[in-house]
Protein backbone atom coordinates (compact mmCIF):
# COMPACT_ATOMS: atom_id res chain seq x y z
CA UNK A 1 0.00 0.00 0.00
CA UNK A 2 1.32 3.34 -1.05
CA UNK A 3 0.75 6.87 1.13
CA UNK A 4 0.56 9.81 -0.77
CA UNK A 5 2.30 12.45 1.54
CA UNK A 6 2.34 16.09 -0.03
CA UNK A 7 5.66 17.98 -0.13
CA UNK A 8 6.36 19.74 3.02
CA UNK A 9 3.80 17.13 4.49
CA UNK A 10 4.05 14.60 7.11
CA UNK A 11 4.44 10.55 7.12
CA UNK A 12 3.82 8.39 9.52
CA UNK A 13 5.76 4.35 8.90
CA UNK A 14 4.54 1.54 11.39
CA UNK A 15 6.25 -2.31 12.11
CA UNK A 16 4.23 -4.42 14.31
CA UNK A 17 6.00 -7.86 14.87
CA UNK A 18 5.59 -10.95 17.60
CA UNK A 19 7.81 -12.14 19.82
CA UNK A 20 8.59 -15.20 22.25
CA UNK A 21 9.09 -13.96 25.79
CA UNK A 22 12.91 -15.44 25.76
CA UNK A 23 13.39 -13.36 22.32
CA UNK A 24 13.53 -9.88 23.87
CA UNK A 25 17.20 -9.73 25.13
CA UNK A 26 17.72 -10.81 21.42
CA UNK A 27 15.46 -8.25 19.50
CA UNK A 28 16.78 -5.65 16.87
CA UNK A 29 14.86 -3.41 15.06
CA UNK A 30 16.38 -1.60 12.17
CA UNK A 31 15.07 0.83 8.79
CA UNK A 32 16.09 1.17 5.63
CA UNK A 33 15.09 3.53 3.06
CA UNK A 34 15.10 2.51 -0.62
CA UNK A 35 18.03 0.19 -1.23
CA UNK A 36 20.67 1.44 1.26
CA UNK A 37 22.66 -0.88 2.65
CA UNK A 38 23.03 1.19 6.31
CA UNK A 39 19.86 1.54 7.94
CA UNK A 40 18.68 5.29 9.12
CA UNK A 41 17.27 3.90 12.59
CA UNK A 42 18.54 1.27 14.70
CA UNK A 43 16.92 0.17 18.08
CA UNK A 44 17.38 -2.71 20.19
CA UNK A 45 14.17 -2.91 22.81
CA UNK A 46 15.92 -4.48 25.38
CA UNK A 47 18.42 -2.04 26.54
CA UNK A 48 15.14 0.53 27.44
CA UNK A 49 16.44 3.33 25.35
CA UNK A 50 14.85 5.16 22.74
CA UNK A 51 15.73 4.23 18.73
CA UNK A 52 18.83 5.81 17.60
CA UNK A 53 18.66 7.96 14.64
CA UNK A 54 21.61 7.12 12.52
CA UNK A 55 23.05 10.37 10.33
CA UNK A 56 21.91 8.48 6.99
CA UNK A 57 21.22 11.51 4.62
CA UNK A 58 18.40 12.00 3.38
CA UNK A 59 16.06 10.44 5.82
CA UNK A 60 17.75 11.09 9.10
CA UNK A 61 17.06 14.42 9.03
CA UNK A 62 13.14 14.07 9.09
CA UNK A 63 12.66 11.16 11.44
CA UNK A 64 11.06 11.30 14.99
CA UNK A 65 10.91 7.98 16.46
CA UNK A 66 7.26 7.42 18.30
CA UNK A 67 6.33 5.98 21.41
CA UNK A 68 4.81 2.84 20.64
CA UNK A 69 1.34 2.48 21.97
CA UNK A 70 1.73 -1.64 21.31
CA UNK A 71 4.74 -1.79 23.66
CA UNK A 72 5.19 -5.21 25.50
CA UNK A 73 1.60 -5.68 24.99
CA UNK A 74 0.48 -9.67 25.10
CA UNK A 75 0.08 -11.68 21.78
CA UNK A 76 -2.89 -14.33 21.18
CA UNK A 77 -0.62 -17.20 22.39
CA UNK A 78 0.56 -17.54 25.78
CA UNK A 79 4.39 -16.84 26.19
CA UNK A 80 4.21 -14.80 23.48
CA UNK A 81 4.54 -10.75 22.97
CA UNK A 82 3.96 -7.83 20.74
CA UNK A 83 5.97 -4.44 20.38
CA UNK A 84 5.81 -2.00 17.60
CA UNK A 85 7.97 0.32 15.90
CA UNK A 86 6.42 3.47 14.65
CA UNK A 87 8.19 6.75 13.07
CA UNK A 88 7.37 10.29 12.14
CA UNK A 89 8.86 11.74 8.74
CA UNK A 90 8.47 15.50 9.14
CA UNK A 91 8.65 18.18 6.35
CA UNK A 92 9.18 15.69 3.75
CA UNK A 93 10.26 16.09 -0.05
CA UNK A 94 10.51 14.17 -3.06
CA UNK A 95 13.86 12.43 -2.48
CA UNK A 96 12.02 10.72 0.43
CA UNK A 97 9.75 8.82 -1.77
CA UNK A 98 10.45 5.01 -2.02
CA UNK A 99 10.40 1.94 0.29
CA UNK A 100 10.85 1.67 3.80
CA UNK A 101 11.50 -1.45 4.95
CA UNK A 102 11.33 -2.51 8.97
CA UNK A 103 13.31 -5.01 9.86
CA UNK A 104 13.24 -7.25 13.27
CA UNK A 105 15.90 -9.87 13.58
CA UNK A 106 16.58 -12.50 16.76
CA UNK A 107 20.27 -14.40 16.56
CA UNK A 108 18.02 -17.23 14.76
CA UNK A 109 15.32 -15.31 12.18
CA UNK A 110 14.98 -11.99 10.68
CA UNK A 111 11.44 -10.49 9.48
CA UNK A 112 10.85 -7.25 7.15
CA UNK A 113 8.14 -5.36 6.23
CA UNK A 114 7.58 -2.72 3.33
CA UNK A 115 5.56 -0.05 2.91
CA UNK A 116 6.36 2.79 -0.27
CA UNK A 117 5.83 6.67 0.33
CA UNK A 118 5.04 8.69 -2.58
CA UNK A 119 6.41 12.35 -2.04
CA UNK A 120 4.47 14.72 -4.96
CA UNK A 121 4.25 18.30 -5.30
CA UNK A 122 7.14 20.94 -5.36
CA UNK A 123 8.78 19.21 -8.48
CA UNK A 124 11.71 21.72 -10.13
CA UNK A 125 11.22 21.37 -13.66
CA UNK A 126 14.68 21.11 -16.04
CA UNK A 127 14.03 21.90 -19.63
CA UNK A 128 16.57 22.03 -22.25
CA UNK A 129 16.11 23.26 -25.63
CA UNK A 130 18.18 23.16 -28.89
CA UNK A 131 17.40 25.01 -31.99
CA UNK A 132 19.28 24.69 -34.92
CA UNK A 133 18.47 27.36 -37.49
CA UNK A 134 18.83 26.74 -41.07
CA UNK A 135 19.16 29.36 -43.89
CA UNK A 136 20.17 29.34 -46.79
CA UNK A 137 22.48 32.10 -48.01
CA UNK A 138 21.44 34.34 -51.61
CA UNK A 139 23.75 35.60 -53.73
CA UNK A 140 25.54 33.55 -56.92
CA UNK A 141 25.90 30.74 -53.98
CA UNK A 142 22.36 29.47 -53.85
CA UNK A 143 23.50 26.05 -52.45
CA UNK A 144 25.06 27.21 -49.40
CA UNK A 145 23.85 27.50 -46.02
CA UNK A 146 24.13 28.53 -42.56
CA UNK A 147 24.24 26.84 -39.74
CA UNK A 148 24.15 28.10 -36.27
CA UNK A 149 23.14 25.87 -33.02
CA UNK A 150 21.98 27.71 -29.78
CA UNK A 151 21.54 25.50 -26.48
CA UNK A 152 19.67 26.82 -23.29
CA UNK A 153 18.53 25.22 -20.01
CA UNK A 154 15.99 26.54 -17.39
CA UNK A 155 14.55 25.40 -14.23
CA UNK A 156 10.89 26.64 -13.23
Amino acid sequence: MTEWVEHGGTAHLSCEFFFAAGELPQLEVKWYHALSPAPFLVWIPETGTEPRVLLVPPVATHVVPLPSPLAAENGTIVGERRLGSRLRLERVAVSLSGDYTCTVSTFTQELSLSQHIQVYGEYVLTFCVRIKVLRKLGFPLTNLQYSKTFFSCQSS
